[in-house]
């Protein structure tokens, strides 16, 4: 007996595949690693440097993210002096929400 399901369509929700090669997922990583970066220059009492850091952390994503996929993005210093990024991006492959606190150096 044939199963009746067979032919269904499938109605699973997309996931965006991470491949390697994928040029957003690349770009959130390395936006990631710059923060990381820009907070041991806070951390070292550099906060110009580590604001150049952050501003070109965020001229480089923003160079591969689409202009129109980004709904927010705001990248700021808590109380706690940690560099904190959040992002709300929508394109055609789905949507990405992401909230990022740069790591603290170990001293």
């Amino acid at each position: 007996m044939p199963d009746a399901n067979a032919h269904a369509p499938d109605m699973r929700p997309s996931i965006r595949k991470a491949h390697r090669d994928d040029p957003v997922r690349n770009a959130l990583a390395n936006f990631c690693e710059n923060l990381d970066g820009a907070q041991w220059l806070l951390a070292g009492g550099s906060k110009g440097s580590a604001k150049d850091c952050v501003n070109n952390a965020v001229s480089d994503l923003t160079a591969v993210l689409s202009a129109s996929g980004i709904r927010d993005l705001t990248v700021n210093v808590n109380a706690l002096g940690r560099i904190e990024a959040f992002l709300d991006y929508s394109d055609d492959l789905g949507d990405i929400r992401l909230t990022y606190t740069a790591r603290q150096p170990l001293n």
